[in-house]
Formats: structure tokens, C-alpha cells, sequence
């Protein structure tokens, strides 16, 4: 059966999948997406102010997709915000349909070691190896790989997946997680100072700043991704004379993140 819903205000389901903040969701000419969140598959299209959700139930969206598409926050609220700053707002309203999508932390912590000096159809070629290789097959395709499968996986295994030199920072990252030297469920209750803390005690071994599992959208809402604010300052200083300080609420995935800045119109 299908499921479907009124279009909530500021939301483009193809701009939400296809604005960097995931990468493995396909979407087709006619508008139909396709995408993994955890075990779960599903198509969705966006058919003027109507979601439809295929082979749905009311069940299915109210426990995973409604929470997934973060569909229950007012994100106009948060445009308003912005308002104050004409620069922010005007790159807020400019991209209004984005939402952040709450993605699976592990998923995306290893999605945005794989993204690092890398673009997306690259980044979208190795994140299929990885689950063609390491993932469950499943009739809709092959699910990401769980925590204990990579881990115990090698670098030397990790080389069918072509990452080339973030295969160890895969491999590194594994290991802290499976070594409960990092708990993303910790983090992600965390507040902002005790949560930077604990990235800059555990995450050496990856050699990345603090603000690295920032990129996770997990429901830290303190969080901000310190390059989406230089990127941010550096429009507002190409427009402005002198620069200031912005106090940022929402987390913003990093991919989201620097497509707002960079695409201001």
C-alpha cells in the first residue's frame, strides 16, 4: 500500500537528495527516489503539494520516514532566524527546500570519510562498492555495512572499494567504534563543549579536527560545521566591508552545508 501526505512548507524532495547531504539516493526522470536508510528501502515522489510514499504504511512513516525527513520541524521558523543577517537569510531562503535528513550516524561518519578530497559521483561510486562488497543483499539492492562487518575488515580488504588513502581512516575509524573508544549514541546527547571534548580526545587517530562528527546530523542541534561558517564569512566578506560574528542553532550537515553558501544566487 502507498502512504500519502500533504507537502509540508519548505520542503523539495529532490533538493534534499540531491543537495550533497547523502549519497545513496537515486532519483529518476519522473521524479521517483529511491533510497536506503539503515535496512529499510524506500520510493518516494513529490507530486506538487503531495509526498506519496510507496508501499508504505501509516506505521512506516510516522516511526521512520516522518522522523528521517525530519518533516515535523518548522523549518520556516528557522529561515526567519536568519533574518536578522540579510547575507544568511538571503542563502537560507534561496535553498528553503533543503531539510536535513536524519541519516544513520554510522552511515554517515564513514560517507564523510570516504567524501573527504573527493566529488560525488566518486564519492557515490565507492559508497556502492562498500555495500557491494561489505553490505547485505537484499532484493532492493544491498543494505550499508554494519559496524561489525568493517571492522573486521582490513585495509588490504578495503582496497576492492578503490578509497584509496581513506581506507585507513575507514579501518580507524572502525576500530574506535567497535572498541567503544567512541560512542555516537554518547555524542549525540551530548552538549556542544562536552560533545567537542570527546572528539578531540578519541579522534586523533584520525587526524581531523573536533568538529568532525558534526557531519552526522544527529540530533545535536548546537552542533555547526566550523567550514560552512569560514565559507559563510568569506561570501560575507567579498559583499562587505567588515566581518562579524553569526550564532548559528541548527546543525547543518556539512554537504548541506556548503551548498547553501556556495549556491547563493
Amino acid at each position: 500500500m502507498n502512504y500519502e501526505i500533504k507537502k509540508p512548507p519548505c520542503f523539495d524532495l529532490v533538493a534534499t537528495l540531491e543537495c550533497g547531504q547523502c549519497f545513496r539516493a537515486a532519483v529518476s526522470e519522473d521524479g521517483v527516489a529511491e533510497l536506503f536508510y539503515k535496512d529499510r528501502f524506500l520510493k518516494v515522489k513529490q507530486t506538487g503539494d503531495s509526498l506519496i510514499f510507496y508501499n508504505t504504511t501509516k506505521d512506516d512513516f510516522e516511526n521512520v520516514w516522518q522522523e528521517y525527513f525530519d518533516l515535523s520541524r518548522d523549518y520556516n521558523a528557522i529561515i526567519e532566524g536568519f533574518s536578522p543577517d540579510p547575507l544568511l537569510y538571503k542563502i537560507a531562503r534561496s535553498q528553503q527546500g533543503i531539510r536535513i535528513l536524519k541519516q544513520d550516524p554510522f552511515e554517515a561518519l564513514i560517507s564523510f570519510i570516504i567524501s573527504q578530497n573527493n566529488n560525488i559521483p566518486r564519492i557515490k561510486l565507492i559508497i556502492s562498492l562498500l555495500c557491494e562488497n561489505f553490505g547485505e543483499k537484499t532484493e532492493n539492492g544491498c543494505a550499508f555495512p554494519t559496524l561489525e562487518r568493517l571492522a573486521g575488515a582490513s585495509v588490504d580488504d578495503l582496497s576492492v572499494i578503490r578509497s584509496g588513502f581513506r581506507a585507513k581512516y575507514i579501518k580507524s575509524a572502525t576500530d574506535l567504534l567497535i572498541n567503544n573508544k567512541i560512542d555516537l549514541e554518547k555524542i549525540k546527547n551530548s552538549d556542544i563543549e562536552r560533545y567537542h571534548d570527546i572528539v578531540k580526545d578519541k579522534i586523533r587517530e584520525l587526524k581531523s579536527q573536533s568538529s568532525l562528527l558534526v557531519t552526522l546530523r544527529i540530533d545535536n542541534d548546537d552542533a555547526i560545521r566550523c567550514d560552512y561558517i569560514e565559507r559563510s564569512m568569506t561570501l560575507a566578506q567579498e559583499q562587505a566591508e567588515s566581518r562579524r560574528g553569526y550564532s548559528f542553532v541548527y546543525g547543518i550537515q556539512y554537504h548541506t552545508q556548503a551548498n547553501l553558501a556556495m549556491r547563493v544566487p
